[in-house]
């Protein structure tokens, strides 16, 4: 698969516009949405954290942060992470659990 990285950040933004929707969302996500900046590191990160677990999508794979999330290394990943991404595990966890290459193929 030729790597699309506009794709894979659409994916990642519209799958983070579902989380951080009012009626779902806790108040850490809510205060994240209020610096657009924090959104778009976490949609990089997101999109990195697909890149590295499903290497077929293309791309490189990411730093210490994000291995730690693939690898399931929640003390790796607490050690590593900067504070926007501390906020954002809970996302990238329901993002690597819902996602479906056949699903992003089809998109």
């Amino acid at each position: 698969m030729e790597l699309d990285l506009k794709k894979i950040k659409d994916y990642v933004r519209a799958d983070f516009e579902k989380y951080s929707d009012p009626q779902y969302s806790n108040i850490v996500v809510l205060l994240i949405c209020q610096e657009p900046d924090r959104i778009e590191h976490i949609i990089d990160i997101g999109a990195s954290i697909l890149m590295t677990k499903y290497p077929e999508l293309g791309g490189y794979p990411g730093g210490s942060f994000v291995q730690s999330v693939v690898d399931n290394n929640l003390s790796g990943a607490i050690g590593s992470a900067d504070a926007t991404n501390k906020l954002a595990l809970d996302f990238y966890m329901k993002l690597l659990y819902n996602f479906s290459l056949y699903n992003y193929e089809n998109s």
